[in-house]
């Protein structure tokens, strides 16, 4: 009787410390989609100085280091990433150009993408991956 005590506690330790453990979401698929979105937009609607082809940025796209260890501002990413994978051609046009006014006047606020944009720029890298609606 004692060895099998011997042999079953530090299976019940392991158990015990494993049932406290919670598990991370796996959110490798709407990261995914969320460069599935944005790359053909972003690539080419206006050549894209980093890829060469949709393919490329994609492939980039979904296995960055930046997926690692997701916090807010990667939740927000993944909400602009979808919102400018709907835009035109023409509208993303004018999404580029909204973010690179040089008006010395306050930002457009009119601009499509503008709210995501916007919680995208003030987002907390020290706070939690923000669970998509």
């Amino acid at each position: 009787m004692p060895n099998l005590r011997r042999r079953i506690y530090p299976i019940l330790l392991l158990l015990a410390g494993c049932s406290e453990r919670q598990v991370e979401p796996d959110y490798s698929e709407l990261v995914a989609d969320a460069c599935m979105s944005a790359c053909p937009v972003t690539t080419t609607c206006t050549p894209d100085p980093f890829y060469a082809s949709v393919e490329e940025c994609i492939s980039k796209c979904t296995v960055s280091e930046t997926w690692d260890v997701l916090n807010q501002c990667d939740s927000r990413n993944i909400e602009l990433s979808f919102c400018v994978g709907g835009l035109t051609c023409e509208e993303y046009d004018v999404y580029l150009m909204s973010l690179g006014d040089n008006d010395p006047g306050p930002p457009p606020t009119d601009y499509i993408c503008f709210e995501q944009d916007v919680a995208f720029t003030n987002c907390d890298p020290d706070q939690p991956f923000e669970e998509p609606e």
